[in-house]
């Protein structure tokens, strides 16, 4: 009956963690502007799948460096 217990506390104490965790994750990504951005994309074109969103996200970053980049100061 003890091991029994113990095995249940385990088992909570595992599903909490994974909770924390994946609450963790989901403040994490929200915070990254970058990734809001893909996702808002990802928004606008319905048509394409996430697969693609996911794929696009790198060349989306190296096109935002390189528009930083050309600004011109005035």
């Amino acid at each position: 009956m003890e091991s029994l217990k113990r095995r249940n506390e385990r088992g909570s104490i595992a599903s909490e963690f994974m909770l924390v965790a994946a609450m963790i994750t989901l403040v994490a990504l929200s915070g990254f502007p970058a990734i809001k951005n893909a996702l808002t994309d990802f928004d606008k074109r319905q048509k394409q799948s996430f697969v693609n969103a996911t794929a696009a996200y790198p060349s989306a970053l190296i096109r935002g460096a390189v528009a930083a980049n050309s600004v011109e100061i005035h």
